[in-house]
């Protein structure tokens, strides 16, 4: 499950990286959630195959102006702190925020040098009783391995669709790093998971991935 996970979590980067081409936001009215997905893939995949063409600086700084257009970072953000959110003051609350969206950048963006071939294929739509459109996709191994199913959960409000989570052979991301998140609050407090989002993003240099 780890490798499958982490092969699900490399495109994932991809995919949110590949906004830097687009408008600020993908407009409902230009298409479908299946469109909206199948477009990002399609495009994350060609950006992918030049990615000898720029370097991990030009990827992060890329991929960061364009993260919290695709996925909605504060929802998602929000929710990782579950409960625990009442723990914060403004000033604590400000600083997670954007302690996350670059704990997510710099994890995600080393992960780009280990794209091995994989394309994504959508193949259906499931609309939430939520509200919410849920788009079913496999991830085709270059080499020949099993596919990976991926469901991404699409949001539209305000005529703009935004990501909120990504399900990996049925496992939610946001409820894995929730999981995660609230141990360390448990052990540590908020200011021990402030710490350890700081330690991480340091801990995982640009050196560590393909220039």
């Amino acid at each position: 499950m780890t490798d499958r996970f982490s092969r699900a979590a490399r495109l994932l980067g991809a995919l949110v990286f590949l906004l830097l081409l687009m408008v600020p936001a993908v407009r409902a009215t230009a298409g479908g959630p299946e469109q909206f997905i199948e477009s990002l893939g399609t495009k994350a995949i060609e950006i992918l195959k030049k990615r000898d063409d720029t370097s991990f600086a030009e990827r992060e700084a890329r991929f960061h102006d364009l993260l919290v257009d695709g996925f909605d970072m504060r929802v998602i953000g929000r929710f990782v702190l579950g409960r625990h959110i009442h723990a914060l003051s403004e000033e604590q609350l400000a600083d997670y925020h954007q302690l996350f969206v670059d704990f997510t950048v710099r994890i995600y963006s080393v992960r780009f040098g280990s794209y091995a071939g994989e394309t994504l294929d959508v193949i259906t739509v499931i609309d939430d009783p939520g509200g919410d459109s849920i788009v079913r996709t496999h991830i085709v191994s270059g080499g020949g391995g099993p596919n990976i199913r991926v469901d991404w959960r699409v949001r539209e409000r305000e005529g703009i669709y935004k990501v909120i989570d990504v399900y990996v052979e049925g496992i939610s991301m946001i409820n894995t790093q929730r999981s995660e998140f609230g141990a360390v609050i448990e052990r540590h407090g908020v200011d021990g998971l402030l710490a350890e989002l700081r330690g991480r993003i340091d801990a995982t240099q640009p050196a560590t991935a393909s220039q």
